[in-house]
């Protein structure tokens, strides 16, 4: 299925001075789009295990020099789309600012985030990231994995939430497109947490949830 509507959900931004702070989503078919770039102000809006959200149908920008705070937003840019440098292996050329240019194109593959410091003169970090294309044809109805955590350990730790009483698959794949049954869990209240204790072995790894069929 083609993607009709996307989420990016950056969990855990933590950063000295904002401003710094320029992040790049790649899809698989190299469509580049700015996430963020030259929000937030200086140090004295320190950034501290904030969630921020990037959705196709936001309308509210980051703030250019005010606090940012947890919150859904479109991609923002006060420093024009070419104005900033993304190293290799992140695409040469100038990016979209709009998540809606991945509309139409084939959401498998290997996505890939970019984040930059544009100064390099101060400290931070970020917990994960996740995409959320919504509804589609190989996920089952009403469940959602969420909060992913990479642990001191390497494990990755994130929360299942469906319904009661249901048996769900946690499926995982190194490049969207062959996916391995990790785990069978059974959701005996709203969320439980689930940790993946063999994400170690791998470079990177996308997860999914799935419904036991009857």
């Amino acid at each position: 299925m083609p993607v009709t509507e996307l989420r990016v959900t950056l969990f855990g931004v933590s950063h000295t001075f904002p401003d710094d702070i320029d992040v790049l989503l790649v899809s698989p078919n190299n469509i580049a789009v700015k996430l963020m770039s030259d929000c937030g102000g200086g140090g004295a809006n320190i950034l501290n295990n904030v969630t921020l959200v990037f959705d196709s149908a936001a309308t509210t920008a980051l703030p250019d020099s005010g606090q940012i705070v947890a919150g859904t937003f479109r991609p923002t840019d006060y420093n024009g789309l070419d104005g900033d440098t993304f190293p290799a292996p992140a695409p040469a050329g100038t990016p979209s600012l709009s998540l809606g240019s991945f509309f139409g194109s084939d959401p498998n593959g290997t996505w890939s985030l970019y984040v930059v410091d544009d100064h390099g003169r101060d400290g931070g970090g970020l917990k994960g990231w996740s995409l959320d294309f919504g509804q589609s044809a190989f996920t089952f109805p009403n469940v959602v994995l969420t909060n992913p955590e990479m642990n001191e350990d390497g494990s990755f730790t994130m929360q299942l939430r469906g319904t009661p009483d249901k048996m769900y698959y946690l499926e995982a794949s190194t490049d969207m497109k062959q996916w391995t049954i990790i785990q069978t869990n059974h959701l005996t209240g709203p969320s439980m947490t689930i940790t993946d204790r063999t994400a170690p072995q791998f470079q990177y790894r996308f997860y999914r949830a799935s419904g036991c069929r009857d």
